[in-house]
């Protein structure tokens, strides 16, 4: 059972020992990993407003992925807004951006909204109560500089691997947004919370999954020129591996190659997809954030 959001990590590395060499999940599984453990990073630094609600929210988002996880390896078919991802996992014409992004896709514009309903309503509290909404913008941010590393170094690469090739796959992954994919999420959320004691509720909730998997389709389109392989996904996240943290206490992960770029900072560098992906060291939090409004109130 999950408890932390050291347990979340450790659930994830688990997920990534297990994938095949040329499972596209891993890529997802990659940048979700590098992502947790930023946000690990930040608890108890002063960064977000209410750390034990960002743990737990944090632990309820993940378990949706989770569930998909479970689902397809028990045989199931995961829930409609993954199967995408899961379907096209393995196809060999697509990129491992393809894959990172419709996996933040399934994530962001199904999952994100239930999650912080289920969260609230554990807590006993709203998503505008206090510092939530302050806290789960801080989250954007973080993720927005993580998946923006991600895609600037598959890309840039990419260009200059397929030439004039690669136009159709700017363009397509050009096409969604991390910052308004989250901020739909939010205006969902509260919609959500809203009629979450009316039919609507689950009628909302099932159409939410079933566009989002449209657009999951759309972004695994194959663009690749034929014959041209993809980068293997299973590898990606091993070198992130990092023991637990101790609250108060941040912990940064070793570069996952050992490489250095020309300014002499580590890179981390996926082993399977070593020529296309090179990330950024990310900026640390600053010292000082803006608060949010103090204290949660109850549920309205």
């Amino acid at each position: 059972m999950t408890r932390s959001i050291d347990d979340v990590i450790d659930r994830m590395q688990s997920i990534a020992d297990s994938l095949r060499r040329d499972d596209g999940v891993g890529v997802f599984n990659f940048v979700y990993l590098r992502t947790t453990q930023a946000i690990r990073d930040r608890l108890g630094t002063g960064y977000f407003d209410d750390d034990g609600f960002i743990e737990h929210f944090d632990i309820v988002f993940a378990d949706f992925y989770f569930a998909a996880i479970d689902a397809d390896a028990a045989g199931r078919r995961p829930e409609a807004a993954w199967r995408p991802l899961f379907t096209r996992r393995a196809d060999r014409r697509l990129h491992a951006v393809q894959f990172a992004v419709a996996g933040m896709n399934a994530h962001i514009n199904h999952d994100l909204a239930v999650a912080v309903v289920r969260t609230c309503a554990t807590e006993h509290t709203h998503p505008l109560a206090g510092s939530i909404p302050a806290d789960y913008f801080r989250v954007t941010d973080i993720i927005e500089k993580i998946e923006s590393a991600v895609r600037r170094s598959l890309l840039d690469d990419l260009e200059r691997e397929l030439g004039e090739h690669f136009e159709p796959l700017i363009h397509l992954i050009s096409s969604w947004s991390i910052n308004q994919a989250r901020q739909s999420a939010w205006i969902k959320a509260n919609v959500l919370w809203k009629l979450r004691n009316t039919p609507l509720y689950a009628e909302l909730v099932a159409t939410s999954a079933s566009t989002t998997a449209m657009t999951s389709r759309h972004l695994l389109t194959p663009l690749l020129p034929t014959g041209h392989r993809t980068a293997d996904a299973s590898a990606c996240p091993r070198p992130l591996r990092s023991a637990r943290r101790d609250r108060g206490v941040r912990r940064t992960a070793p570069a996952a190659s050992g490489l250095r770029g020309p300014d002499g900072e580590p890179r981390l560098v996926c082993p399977a997809v070593r020529d296309h992906v090179r990330f950024r060291p990310a900026h640390p939090p600053p010292a000082h954030h803006p608060r949010g409004t103090p204290g949660r109130s109850g549920s309205r």
